[in-house]
């Protein structure tokens, strides 16, 4: 049995047990993505995952018209950050 602890963060841990059945499979699987490690190849899995969502999150927020002119932000985010103004 293979236990991969990948992508734990302080506020999120997520662990994964893989059965003997399955482990052939993931670690060729990590070899031929360039991984040296099983628990690297989930990790990057799961970091795709969480960009993946992350996108497909914004995407709702668009169509459900959540969203405010880039010029708000602009101004927002210098001021926060102590850049000039465009």
């Amino acid at each position: 049995m293979l236990v991969s602890d990948a992508a734990s963060t302080p506020d999120k841990i997520a662990r994964m047990t893989l059965t003997l059945h399955d482990e052939p499979r993931i670690r060729s699987q990590a070899n031929a993505a360039g991984f040296t490690t099983v628990d690297q190849y989930v990790e990057s899995l799961l970091d795709r995952d969480a960009e993946r969502l992350a996108i497909r999150e914004g995407i709702v927020d668009m169509e459900a018209g959540r969203t405010r002119p880039f010029r708000e932000f602009d101004a927002e985010f210098r001021a926060k950050h102590g850049l000039k103004s465009a």
